[in-house]
């Protein structure tokens, strides 16, 4: 799906939510080497395996956000 969504511009789906990994900008690079054809897409699996990668939920539609809840926020000092 991160291919299709940065190679197509009109690349659009229908799910409610997606969940995945953060495309940071070492993830961004081999992606970006994948589709210019310099990296194979094994070996940058292969690669992508030993980054410390977070988890992202993106709501995509407006009925995705109707099943949120606002419980609470806080204030972090710097």
């Amino acid at each position: 799906m991160v291919v299709a969504c940065r190679s197509n511009k009109d690349f659009s789906h229908s799910y409610d939510v997606v969940t995945g990994k953060i495309a940071n900008d070492s993830v961004g690079e081999t992606v970006s080497y994948v589709l210019a054809g310099v990296m194979r897409k094994e070996d940058a699996i292969e690669r992508l395996k030993f980054q410390q990668i977070n988890n992202q939920f993106a709501f995509c539609s407006e009925r995705s956000l109707t099943f949120l809840k606002y419980v609470s926020n806080y204030i972090v000092e710097a």
